[in-house]
């Protein structure tokens, strides 16, 4: 039986002595970025206003989906569990109010250029059941390079628990000559040699932080000993090189 949730948000760490929009705050994040392509970023209080109400139309969706087994609601594509970034009412202007206030979108443009672009075609949000047999076995090992042009860069904000109990991801630390491997080995055995002699990581993500990494880092759900569903949206970046990228539907920030 295809387990639902209540809007209960696990506990969120309180950066009492961080100010987040601190200049210190956003180079510590950019270092860590530049040295393993991911980190963690404090975004807002989980009690935000603007963040509880695409919390509640976020798992309001997905609860309807998994209640009525709606595959259709996932564009056929049970595995996936996403659903498209306009079927969440007023999702961009509570996510573009929410990063207003935050120190990301700084860090972005020291990554991506003075103007930067979120695209609503690749910006979707994730619903992962347990209970779904279909979404516990889809785990494909990948990264974003893969399919989209980079830079580019990826928020996960997570509305429920993302890690430990809940279904996450899995990131690997990307080897320093990563792009030469690639052009030099191909991708697939690229990603077997990376994922099987580099460390991996599960981030344990609450409610209120954002899990941001580029294109190059490798990663795949992660699926082991899991049993709480998780629902997140995936908020993605590009810079103004992509302008008149048919393969995307991007809006200034």
């Amino acid at each position: 039986m295809n387990q639902n949730i209540n809007l209960q948000p696990v506990s969120s760490v309180v950066l009492d002595n961080i100010l987040v929009n601190d200049e210190s705050y956003a180079q510590q994040i950019m270092k860590q970025i530049d040295s393993v392509g991911y980190s963690l970023v404090y975004l807002c209080s989980p009690t935000n206003p603007s963040f509880l109400e695409l919390s509640t139309a976020a798992v309001s969706a997905f609860n309807e989906i998994w209640s009525n087994n709606l595959d259709g609601g996932l564009g056929g594509r049970v595995d996936k569990a996403s659903i498209n970034f306009d079927a969440v009412a007023n999702a961009d202007s509570n996510l573009v109010e929410l990063l207003n206030v935050s120190v990301i979108p700084n860090i972005l443009r020291s990554k991506l250029g003075k103007k930067i672009y979120f695209d609503k075609n690749f910006s979707k949000f994730r619903g992962v059941n347990p209970s779904i047999k279909e979404q516990v076995n889809y785990s494909p090992l990948h990264y974003d390079g893969e399919f989209l042009p980079g830079p580019t860069y990826n928020l996960c904000i997570p509305f429920t628990g993302y890690g430990g109990p809940f279904p996450g991801l899995d990131l690997w630390k990307y080897p320093k000559w990563h792009s030469y491997l690639r052009f030099l080995i191909g991708s697939k055995l690229y990603k077997s040699i990376v994922s099987k002699f580099t460390a991996k990581w599960e981030p344990i993500v609450p409610p209120g932080y954002v899990l941001m990494f580029n294109e190059n880092v490798m990663h795949q759900r992660s699926i082991f000993k899991k049993h709480l569903p998780r629902i997140n949206v995936e908020f993605r970046f590009f810079s103004e090189n992509e302008i008149g990228n048919n393969d995307l539907c991007l809006t200034e920030f």
